[in-house]
């Protein structure tokens, strides 16, 4: 069947109509060759709006209807080979990873604590005394544990020692602190926004986080091996279809060319993802 339809596509190609079609046909596929370039013309100008975008960009903060505060800035997109041009910092972070990053953020954060007054503790099995029987040094602990959510905590303890003298001069002396912990747990991601933006946000629960600077960047995750694996390209398709092209009776075991049309199953022996 294969080396029959060969053989009449052959014979028709040698006729003056068959070159006229097959000429038009050459045409068609330079055509669609050029709105494909055309297509990647499109897709170059969404990465300059949104790459010029992120750069005028600044840091934005609203409030969730459930009263959590939202950082968000607008992203970059773009090859791993032009973030130096974009962001030399944020290309200093990735330069000397092991691993193929895929996206990249970093965000400077800000915390302001609330004025806390503290009661200490006095330590009266470390109380010395003057010759006289006057208190010599006084010990005192102190201590903060606050948990405000969920990973967010701030424990933070010392102790410090008052001394007094026979004349009953006083001093503070050795003040330190022994345990200085805090856990801050937060969330980022990216999102798109209603203007066609890709934006990254963070936020937490922490009281008075604040994100000062967001810089980040999305890689072309097609680049990516593993991503393919996880979200392999769809090959089978089902569809209508027209157009000018080659046909095949099977009734009258004949071929020709000629308009086209119909519903159908296709399959997708290539696929291009754009132009750089």
């Amino acid at each position: 069947m294969i080396m029959w339809l060969l053989h009449q596509i052959s014979e028709y190609l040698k006729t003056p109509k068959g070159q006229r079609n097959a000429l038009f046909i050459a045409l068609v596929v330079v055509l669609v060759f050029m709105f494909r370039s055309c297509g990647g013309d499109s897709l170059d100008k969404l990465k300059y709006e949104q790459n010029i975008s992120s750069l005028r960009d600044s840091v934005r903060t609203y409030q969730t209807k459930n009263g959590e505060l939202v950082s968000e800035k607008m992203a970059l997109i773009l090859e791993k080979s032009e973030l130096e041009g974009y962001n030399s910092e944020l290309n200093e972070e990735i330069k000397y990873l092991k691993d193929n990053p895929i996206v990249v953020t970093k965000v400077v954060t800000k915390i302001v604590h609330d004025t806390i007054y503290i009661k200490p503790k006095l330590d009266s099995t470390g109380i010395t005394y003057n010759s006289d029987s006057t208190i010599k040094y006084t010990p005192f602990k102190w201590d903060i544990d606050s948990l405000y959510s969920e990973g967010n905590y701030r424990r933070i303890g010392g102790e410090y020692i008052i001394s007094v003298d026979t004349s009953l001069n006083t001093d503070t002396k050795d003040f330190v602190i022994l345990n200085d912990e805090i856990g801050l747990s937060f969330t980022t991601g990216l999102t798109e926004n209603d203007e066609g933006k890709v934006e990254i946000f963070i936020t937490s629960k922490y009281p008075n986080f604040k994100a000062v600077k967001i810089d980040g960047a999305l890689f072309d995750p097609r680049e990516s091996k593993v991503i393919k694996k996880f979200f392999p390209p769809k090959r089978w398709g089902v569809g209508v279809y027209g157009g000018y092209g080659v046909y095949v009776d099977p009734g009258k075991f004949t071929a020709g060319t000629g308009l086209t049309f119909g519903v159908g199953i296709s399959y997708n022996l290539f696929q291009w993802k754009g132009r750089k």
